[in-house]
This record gives structure tokens, C-alpha cells and sequence, in this order.
């Protein structure tokens, strides 16, 4: 921490003579860190005594949970110590290195300008923005006059970054050539030739089918982009770093990695000294801003003005849009079966009567593996519907949200458990094979039987008034919830994020500071916390809340409102934690037995045990309606141990007789 400019509380005090024994005696005194401001945030020291009425040291949000003498002390006092605080930001330093901000008057951490920020293109920049639009900030910087050209280039392209008339010149060149080249471009000569029939004469079948773009085709069709659009000599120089960029950038696009890289900043800049870019060799960060502007800009609206760009499980989809927008008009007939017509003067009602819990949009997406469509909810977006200040659902589910994933977690340990990661499923697995050679007279294996079934439009078949009337109540829930809003700055990415923690209590009285950070020091690594929201609610808000939104969440689609009539809006995420509750309670018999097990991933169900009379009763049971959900026969499967393995959750399962094999 040294090297960021951090040091203790006991060698601050030490280095300028103040001395307090009382104040040192305590042994979170070596826990809490301090960081210089920045020169804009110090003030020039007062000479006056501070007044009891100044501001805090420590944050308002977290006076209320610090039981410790030190925290009370660092904030009433004056005179010495507080002069010297005023010009630092307070820290506190947790077991596994967990920085929580305290400070009053918190600002952006340091940590992230402790090294060099690139800039970086990101997946979201492909998705968002799928509306046209009208020119991008290329076109409109073609377009400009000579003298308007650097100071747009400086604020808008580079992000406040100077450069001279000779950078100015050359960045122009080659951002004209870029823009000479997009208009050129002829994208219809470079689609597949799934896509050059008519589109009026293909039915639903076929346009689930051939609606999204194979992946080696939009692989294929990028770099045809870039090899078109982008000049070799001007911005790359040489092959090889013409090559590494398609590489890097075709791998984001197709979400192979979980995160986003930072593949600009590994290009081998040495390479391009025989390009333009040579001008720039030792400004590598005007070389970034200037491949994320051709990126971001043009390439991907691009894209854009041919397909539909979604997000899968593990990657993007590309959608032709012609037959993207056929499928729209196809599929609208599916939503006769869940949804019923309304009055807009309904929807007014709720709206003045403060009931309506928001309105969301649809799209019909086809299955990837599969074929069909999916009803997936737009319940992010705003609608521009007649309703005004019509908010997203998602904006008035984030409390809730936070609550229901700490039900599910206190809920854990009942049977059956949903699955939590691949992690979690070799955990239980494994357990479950050591248990089994516990259970056995030889310690060895015993041959196993397995039965695999999918619940068919899970989302759209959940009984709501079972949900509401037996499952909700089934459920363990605490009195009180308090929901901590934190912002979270990575010291590895750098990036910024918010989240939402909800901690159970029994009362609604401030919990104590030293169980918020160990709650903490669980989902947050290698990060800097500052509190931004700190609220206590009930269990009857959050059961109120999700009746409101199965309830009073409306459709609007096609200029029309509709009223979901049974199952839940795909696409949101509490619809997830709520299909998990649903199932857990309707198996929660299944396990009768010590040497069964049964998994359970949203809606696919794994049942293993050594006895075939029991699978064989299970799938009975699945068979004849027992569970209250609808069986997918096309992907119901029996397995018995040694003749091939069991593909689950895109893990495989296979015995060698003697122990269970994951790979």
C-alpha cells in the first residue's frame, strides 16, 4: 500500500508529534488507512479552530453501526488530529484486504490512477444502441471545417487530449480514408447466402432456423469489414498487427472470455512505426482512443444496420434483420396464450392510484439449440408509452432483488437446493460419492442410475397462485433487511460498479460495523467499498413488492397494453430466484432416501440413485403430473452408470466403478 500513498493512523500521528495512548491502545487503530487527497480536494489550511459544527471525518452512514471508541473519537475530535485528517480520505483494512471508504467527503479512489488507464472497447458498446441513429461523431468530423476539426477531435475523439497541428493533420487522414471506405462498402455482398433469398415465402420453421447468423459466418463477415474499411498502411503498417486486432476484437464480439480484455493496450505498437501511427509512437493512449473511435463509430453501427445483436447464455447472437423483423410479426400470435388485451383507461387507473408497478416490452428471440421462440422481457428498458414517468420494472425491483438473494441464501440448506455454478455442482457431486462409500459395506461405488428432465416454458407455465399463496410462505424469512448500496472500484480492472447487499436481522436497529464488512469480505475481492445507500426493510415490503410486480406489471407492445395471465416475465432477474423457489418447494419430498440425489438449475433436474426402483418412480411421477410443471420429453433422458456418461450444466458425470469422474 505504500507505493499508492496509504499509511497508518498510528505513523500519521507519530510523524507529527500527536500522541494519544488511549486513541493508540486500540487495536483497530493499525486497521484503519489513510490516502492523501488530491491537490483540488485538499483546502489550504485554516489557522482557526474547527468548531464542533464542521463536517464529520467519518461518514454519516456509518456512525450509526461503529461501536468502537476509535471511530467515536476520530470523529469528535478538534483541534491537532483533525487538522490533520482533513486533508486524507479514511480507510478501514479488513483480514483479507478489503478496503472500506469512511470518509464524509469520499471521492474516487486513487487506486484506479495508480496505474495507466487505457482506453478499451467493451461488448456493451455493440449491444447498446441498437435504434438507428443518425450520423456518428466520424461523419460529423468529416464534415467539419478545417479550424473546428482539432477542437472536436481534442473533446470528442482523444477525450481532452492534445495534440498538434502535424497529429491533428494525420489523424484527419486517416479518419477520412476510414469514412471514404464505410461509404463504399457494399455489406450486402458480404452477408452469407443464407440470407439472399426471399424472406416473405420462409415460414416460422424456417426463420427460427435461419434467423441467426452462424458463428464461423459472422467471424467471416467482421473481418470482411475490417479488411474493407480499414486501410492496412495508413493504420495498421504491417499483417501482423492487422491480424492480432481481428483476433482480439472477433473474440470479444463472440464472448468467448468473461470478461472484458484489455486487447488494445497489448497490440504490438512497435509494429505500427511503418503506418501513420508512426507520428504517435510514444503517445500510445492517442493510438487507443483512435482504433476504439473506428471501432465503436463506424464498425459497429455497421453491424448494427444489418442485424439484431442479443446476448445468450455464453455468447452474442447475430439476427438478420429482415428476418428478424418477420419473426417479430410471427411470433406475435404465441402471445394469445399468456397474455390478455386491457383498456388503456386501466392502465391509467393504476397509474393514479400509485398500483401500477411498471410497464416492460417483448421480443420474440429463437431457441439456440433448439427450435421455437422465446417471450424475453424487456424489463430494463423504458417504453414510450402514453403513461408518463413510466419507470423500468428493474429500477423498482433493485431493494427486493437484494432481499430475495439473501432468502435464497439463509434457504440453503434446504432440500433441494437449486445449483449455484459448475463449483458447486463438482462439490455436491463429489460429496455425494464419499457419502455413498460411507453407506456401503466394501467402500466401494455401487452402480448408480440417473434420470435427466427439463421443465417445458418453465417461466411461462408458473402457477402464480401457487407461488403466491404456498411458496412464498414456505419460505424462511427474517423480520428486517438491510440493504447496503456500495460502490465497488476493482484494484485489478480499475472499473467502478454498483451493488446492492442485503444482511437479515431480527430488529431494525443499525448492525454493528464489524458484521457489515465480514458480510462484505465475502463477495467483494481485491476492491474498495464506499457505502452510497443504507435503508431497512421489512418481509411484508418484499412480499408485497413481488405481488405487485406478477400483478401489476404491464405489456405494452404494438401500441397496445396487455395483461399477463399466467407465468412470469422472462428476462428479469428476480424471475430466476422466483422459478428457483417454485421448484425447490414442489421437490422438496423428492429425496426420501440418504443415498439419493437430486439437482435442480432453473429448470433442469438431475435425479441419481443406486436403486432402480426409485428412478424408475421419479420418472413415474414426472410422467403423470405428480410435480405441477410441464415435462420436455425431447430432452428427457434415463442413464445407467457405465454404459455413457451424463451431460449436466456442461459438466460430464461418469463412474469407473470405484469413484464419480466430472469433467
Amino acid at each position: 500500500m505504500a507505493e499508492l500513498g496509504f499509511v497508518t493512523l498510528l505513523e500519521l500521528c507519530l510523524r507529527n508529534g500527536y500522541l494519544d495512548f488511549e486513541l493508540f491502545s486500540d487495536p483497530l487503530c493499525t486497521n484503519i488507512l489513510l490516502q492523501p487527497k488530491s491537490a483540488a480536494q485538499i483546502s489550504q489550511p485554516s489557522t482557526q479552530t474547527l468548531q464542533p459544527s464542521d463536517k464529520n471525518i467519518i461518514s454519516a452512514k456509518w456512525l450509526l453501526s461503529m461501536r468502537s471508541d476509535t471511530f467515536r473519537k476520530l470523529n469528535t475530535c478538534f483541534n491537532e488530529l483533525r487538522l490533520l485528517l482533513c486533508g486524507y480520505e479514511v480507510y478501514f483494512k479488513s483480514q483479507t484486504g478489503l478496503l472500506v471508504n469512511l470518509s464524509a467527503d469520499s471521492s474516487a479512489s486513487k487506486l484506479g490512477r495508480s496505474r495507466q488507464n487505457w482506453v478499451e472497447i467493451k461488448k456493451q458498446d455493440l449491444i447498446r444502441g441498437q435504434k438507428e441513429r443518425g450520423n456518428n461523431s466520424l461523419e460529423k468530423l468529416v464534415r467539419l471545417s478545417k479550424i473546428k476539426q482539432r477542437e472536436f477531435l481534442e473533446k470528442v475523439i482523444l477525450g481532452d487530449q492534445i495534440c498538434s497541428d502535424r497529429e491533428s493533420d494525420v489523424l484527419m487522414k486517416i479518419f477520412s480514408e476510414v469514412v471514404r471506405n464505410s461509404r463504399k462498402l457494399d455489406l450486402d455482398s458480404l452477408l452469407p447466402e443464407m440470407f439472399l433469398g426471399d424472406e416473405t415465402n420462409r415460414t416460422c420453421k424456417d426463420l427460427t432456423r435461419n434467423c441467426m447468423m452462424p458463428v464461423k459466418d459472422t467471424c467471416v463477415f467482421v473481418s470482411s469489414v475490417i479488411l474493407t474499411t480499414i486501410p492496412l498502411k495508413l493504420v495498421f503498417g504491417s499483417n501482423k498487427v492487422r491480424r492480432v486486432f481481428i483476433r482480439e476484437l472477433l473474440k470479444l464480439i463472440r464472448g468467448c472470455k468473461t470478461y472484458d480484455t484489455r486487447f488494445l493496450a497489448s497490440l504490438p505498437f512497435h509494429l505500427m512505426n511503418n503506418s501513420l501511427f508512426g507520428v504517435f509512437s510514444n503517445r500510445r493512449d492517442i493510438i487507443c482512443s483512435v482504433l476504439r473511435a473506428i471501432v465503436v463509430e463506424l464498425l459497429f453501427p455497421l453491424l448494427r444496420k444489418k442485424f439484431i445483436i442479443c446476448k445468450t447464455t455464453r455468447e452474442l447472437a447475430f439476427y438478420y434483420k429482415p428476418l428478424w423483423d418477420r419473426l417479430q410479426q410471427s411470433g406475435f400470435s404465441k402471445m394469445s396464450e399468456y397474455f390478455e388485451e386491457i383498456e388503456p383507461q386501466y392502465v391509467d387507473w393504476l397509474h393514479v392510484s400509485s398500483c401500477l408497478f411498471g410497464i416492460y416490452t417483448i421480443r420474440f428471440q429463437p431457441k439456440v439449440n433448439s427450435e421455437g421462440v422465446r417471450l424475453i422481457s424487456l424489463v430494463n428498458k423504458t417504453t414510450a408509452c402514453q403513461v408518463p414517468n413510466s419507470k423500468p420494472i428493474n429500477s423498482n425491483l433493485v431493494p427486493t432483488l437484494a432481499i430475495l438473494s439473501r432468502v435464497s441464501e439463509d434457504n440453503a440448506m434446504c432440500n433441494p437446493c437449486p445449483i449455484r455454478g459448475q463449483a458447486d455442482l463438482r462439490h455436491r457431486i463429489l460429496r455425494y460419492s464419499t457419502r455413498l462409500k460411507r453407506l456401503s459395506e466394501n467402500g466401494t461405488l455401487p452402480r448408480l442410475y440417473y434420470f435427466k428432465c427439463d421443465a417445458r416454458a418453465c417461466y411461462d407455465n408458473l402457477p402464480l397462485d401457487t407461488l403466491q399463496s404456498e411458496v412464498l410462505p414456505w419460505l424462511e424469512w427474517s423480520p428486517f433487511y438491510h440493504v447496503l448500496k456500495v460502490r465497488r472500484t476493482c484494484h485489478v480492472t480499475h472499473r467502478t460498479c454498483i451493488r446492492n447487499i442485503a444482511l437479515s436481522a431480527l430488529n431494525n436497529e443499525p448492525l454493528q460495523f464489524e458484521r457489515i464488512v465480514g458480510a462484505l469480505e465475502g463477495p467483494f475481492r481485491n476492491c474498495t467499498l464506499t457505502l452510497v445507500k443504507y435503508k431497512v426493510y421489512t418481509k411484508e415490503f418484499v412480499k408485497r413488492s413481488v405481488k405487485q410486480f406478477l400483478r401489476n406489471s404491464i405489456l405494452f407492445h404494438d401500441d397496445k397494453f396487455y395483461h399477463r395471465t399466467r407465468g412470469i416475465p422472462q428476462g428479469a432477474k428476480i424471475s430466476k430466484l422466483l422459478c428457483d423457489f417454485y421448484f425447490c418447494y414442489t421437490f422438496r419430498h423428492v429425496c426420501a432416501s440418504s443415498d439419493s440425489l437430486f439437482l435442480s438449475a432453473t429448470d433442469d433436474f438431475l435425479f441419481v440413485s443406486p436403486h432402480k426402483s426409485e428412478v424408475d418412480e421419479f420418472i413415474s411421477d414426472c410422467m403423470h403430473g405428480k410435480y405441477d410443471f410441464i415435462l420436455n420429453e425431447q430432452k428427457t433422458q434415463s442413464y445407467v452408470d457405465g454404459v455413457r456418461p451424463v451431460l449436466y450444466y456442461g459438466l460430464k458425470i461418469d463412474s469407473n466403478g470405484s469413484d464419480l469422474i466430472i469433467e
